[in-house]
């Protein structure tokens, strides 16, 4: 029978350390709901046309529909907007910048589909508000905790049983760990407040979050008199090191209907591949409290995932992918959830399906089900993806559905998700081999040469050689900086130790929005101890410029979920960070690819021309193996049994670097390869 591997991974993020051992573990595929509703707003748009007519709104035109209250200690945040005084500094080109609301164009950050009502809207300004440690701050702004409110009051919601709160928003994160938003009710003039939390946060800082805001709020149902207000809290919990939570937020079109009676939602769905650990509740009796069963332990478990865009192949032999899938029950009634999984393949032949069903779940309520249980002596009963026998290399798509037994959804745009992963020849990496974002590699104030931005990864018990890594500059790079890969393992005390280094490269213009390759002298052998089941290395791309240059790195956001894979290092502060952003840092293993320092290890071949517009010409390769490889180690040409004159028609394949590997009598000569068409 097929063993799988359990890699139970606690983030360094939590213990700094990582344990393994092999499964058979069993995880309850329905964990206990959460304390407070969490509206996710980071996915898809709910269609609200299915639900009632709005029984209540404001449009923020008029001000005495709305209160603004502040925290003790605060100042005034919130304040009304609008196109003709939106503030000069935030627009882009400014630094960090911040979209006005009714921004309608296209541009690497945001694509917003505009307010209803955009002449006028509100704007909870933080810009500047970026870093203080003790007296020694940079930027402007208000440091420390801050709260503040819009508070709506005397809102008739007498004929309305099943009232939903919603409003339309553009937000930006900068530290979202540290916010804290609520939409809150009151039936007493505001002396008490039933709080609902609002999760706009996400791990990518950066990002714009347009997406609305939708939340019940059924203990004001068939009330009149009800208050509701909208609170910010930052609070960073840092001490005397003091940072913003964001960039801004701004609001719009607030308003109440009747909630739709069955309308599931799915807030996210995650790949944990090769370790996982289901996310509940806060940490800390979980790891210091002696007296908790095991049982009381796992509800209080998080969940790590570890999501990979590529991982070669052989990493799979014993190996397994687990699903988690938020959802949250924004329908008017109790409802039991299905949600289905199904994976299929790079030739869409379908590799895995599988339902389960949750309990019943409250309206407002949240709830994860997890697709995790492995049992190797009943493999029946096992629901973690893995493969039989070798796995296919090519993109895997899949597609996470979320259904009510015998009831139509009342909004289905909400209920489903697609991910890909891709499985490789030979390659690692957070981020797919098609970049649609990029992120400034010295965006920060103490930005300095030396900085390192890369991931973490981890291997099974197959020692190989890490070869070669190929890193993706992005536009609006600073010809003439420079750049470099490193690749660290982390020790038992949990402290990064280099391992290997690649040469520097000065970055030329045929370099921008390309990607380019390094090697390293001696390849990194990943050795294992006796008994170890996984090790983890990090592997980082190092900056080497002046202050008055850029350099940007090609990230991917096509792979939804987000771990703390991303590492970064600022040099000034000799101090390593959980990033966010899924660099395009995509090493290879084995020496299939390996890109050697010397062109032509097999004596007198040659290949021209170089670059080449398609057709590459090859001399003294009599009765050699030509493979051309591109930068997902999949081979994309070939010839078998070449005569001595030898050529390669390329004219199909996509510009890009590729590596060319010939073998001619036991001899191995590779070299890089540059179509230009």
């Amino acid at each position: 029978m097929k063993k799988l591997y359990l890699l139970l991974a606690i983030s360094v993020l939590l213990c700094g350390t990582m344990s393994a051992q092999y499964a058979k573990h069993d995880f309850s595929s329905n964990k206990a709901n959460l304390t407070t509703s969490k509206i996710n707003t980071n996915k898809q748009k709910p269609n609200t046309q299915k639900d009632g007519d709005a029984v209540w709104s404001c449009d923020f035109e008029n001000s005495s529909a709305y209160t603004i209250v502040d925290g003790t200690g605060t100042v005034s945040t919130w304040h009304a907007t609008s196109e003709a005084d939106y503030p000069a500094s935030l627009v882009a080109g400014q630094g960090f910048y911040f979209w006005p609301m009714n921004f309608s164009g296209n541009s690497s950050q945001q694509a917003y589909q505009g307010s209803e009502t955009p002449s006028t809207w509100m704007i909870l300004n933080l810009i500047g508000e970026h870093y203080c440690n003790g007296a020694d701050c940079w930027g402007d702004g208000i440091w420390g905790p801050i709260e503040t409110s819009i508070v709506f009051s005397d809102i008739d919601l007498s004929a309305c049983a099943a009232p939903k709160f919603s409003l339309n928003q553009s937000y930006r994160a900068f530290n979202p760990a540290w916010n804290m938003m609520y939409v809150e009710t009151s039936l007493d003039g505001g002396a008490t407040w039933t709080e609902h939390q609002i999760n706009v946060g996400t791990w990518q800082n950066g990002t714009y979050i347009d997406d609305p805001i939708e939340v019940l709020i059924p203990e004001v149902g068939n009330h009149s008199g009800v208050a509701v207000r909208i609170r910010y809290i930052n609070d960073d919990l840092n001490g005397d090191e003091q940072y913003a939570a964001q960039y801004g937020w701004q609001i719009d079109d607030a308003k109440i209907v009747e909630a739709a009676a069955h309308n599931l939602t799915i807030n996210n769905a995650r790949i944990s591949m090769f370790s996982f650990f289901d996310y509940k509740q806060d940490l800390t009796e979980y790891w210091t409290n002696s007296n908790m069963t095991a049982a009381e332990k796992r509800d209080y478990a998080y969940q790590l995932y570890d999501p990979y865009a590529q991982t070669p192949a052989a990493n799979w032999d014993g190996a397994y992918a687990a699903f988690s899938v938020e959802l949250t029950n924004n329908g008017a009634t109790n409802a039991t959830p299905k949600v289905n999984v199904v994976v299929t393949g790079p030739n869409g032949d379908e590799v895995y399906n599988q339902t389960l069903t949750g309990r019943s779940i409250a309206t407002t309520v949240g709830d994860t089900i997890d697709f995790a249980t492995i049992d190797d002596e009943n493999m029946a009963n096992t629901t973690v993806f893995y493969f039989e026998g070798a796995a296919t290399p090519g993109r895997y798509t899949a597609t996470f559905t979320v259904s009510e037994e015998g009831v139509e959804d009342s909004n289905p745009d909400d209920n489903t998700i697609t991910q890909y992963f891709d499985i490789t020849e030979n390659a690692f990496s957070k981020a797919f081999y098609e970049p649609n974002t990029s992120f400034s590699a010295n965006g920060y104030t103490v930005s300095s040469s030396g900085d390192r931005y890369g991931a973490s990864f981890l291997y099974l018990a197959a020692p190989d050689d890490i070869m070669s890594a190929d890193l993706f500059i992005a536009d609006r790079t600073t010809p003439g900086t420079s750049v470099k890969v490193v690749v660290y393992h982390q020790n038992d005390d949990g402290d990064y130790v280099q391992q290997r280094e690649s040469e520097w490269a000065e970055i030329t213009e045929d370099m921008i929005g390309t990607w380019t390759n390094f090697t390293f002298t001696n390849p990194y052998t990943l050795a294992f101890e006796e008994g170890e089941t996984y090790r983890e290395v990090t592997v980082m791309a190092e900056i080497d410029y002046e202050g008055d240059q850029s350099i940007y790195f090609g990230s991917s956001d096509i792979l939804t979920t987000r771990g703390h894979s991303s590492m970064e290092y600022l040099a000034q502060r000799d101090k390593w960070y959980y990033g966010a952003d899924d660099i395009a840092l995509t090493f290879h293993t084995g020496e299939g690819v390996q890109v050697e320092a010397a062109q032509n290890v097999v004596e007198g071949v040659e290949m021209y021309p170089n670059p080449s517009n398609g057709i590459v010409n090859f001399t003294n390769v009599e009765n050699a193996t030509i493979e051309v490889y591109n930068m997902m180690g999949q081979v994309v040409a070939s010839v078998n049994n070449a005569d001595a004159n030898a050529s390669i028609d390329l004219s199909n394949v996509a510009n890009g670097n590729y590596v060319v590997r010939i073998v001619k009598d036991g001899a191995i000569a590779t070299s890089k390869l540059n179509i230009v068409k």
